[in-house]
């Protein structure tokens, strides 16, 4: 059976192993290639995904940015009521606010485009009580994150996941564009790498 380590801080593990082939099916090495292209396509995607953290200054495609777009939107979500919300910031004097309050984080001002990624507690609280407020939306707006990130890297594109920030002060920068409960999960740089 295959393993891989994986760091478990929540529990207080240093470390543990998860099956990657649960059933223990003997693969060949033909079958781990030339039968499971997109398989292979999609291990590639994951192994080429890494955190950019200087970009050129050329803009993205729009339809690079709809792809994103379409890939975060496609993304699971508890109940599918896609308890989570995505603004597009592209004007500059914007993206240097939300460098201020990634802490400084000045790489989150130089990509073209930033995307931002927040958890609608109410949205999924009406159906779910507070396992919805306090995890799935958290969920709804993290897995949306991870699959902008990884059409941005199919796209030939690169970003970098930031959570080093203060809630309030990206919140003040959309003031009276985002409702009272929204919680900022995540900013996402994305354009392509300088790096």
């Amino acid at each position: 059976m295959w393993f891989v380590p994986i760091l478990i801080p929540i529990l207080g593990l240093a470390a543990t192993k998860i099956p990657t082939n649960p059933r223990n099916v003997a693969v060949t090495a033909a079958e781990s290639s030339d039968a499971y292209p997109t398989r292979i396509a999609m291990l590639d995607l994951f192994k080429r995904r890494h955190a950019v953290r200087t970009y050129q200054a050329r803009a993205i495609k729009r339809i690079e940015l709809a792809d994103i777009l379409a890939a975060a939107d496609s993304a699971p979500s508890a109940g599918g009521l896609k308890a989570r919300e995505i603004r597009v910031v592209t004007d500059e004097k914007t993206r240097q606010r939300l460098a201020q309050a990634a802490l400084g984080q000045e790489f989150v001002a130089q990509a073209p485009v930033v995307l931002v990624f927040w958890a609608v507690p109410s949205r999924s609280a009406v159906k779910y009580g507070e396992r919805g407020r306090s995890l799935f939306a958290l969920q709804d707006a993290t897995i949306a994150a991870s699959f902008a990130w990884l059409q941005a890297v199919a796209s030939g594109l690169g970003a970098c996941w930031v959570g080093a920030f203060d809630d309030d002060a990206v919140n003040a920068v959309f003031r009276g564009d985002i409702g009272r409960d929204w919680r900022p999960i995540a900013l996402l740089p994305i354009g392509y790498a300088a790096e």
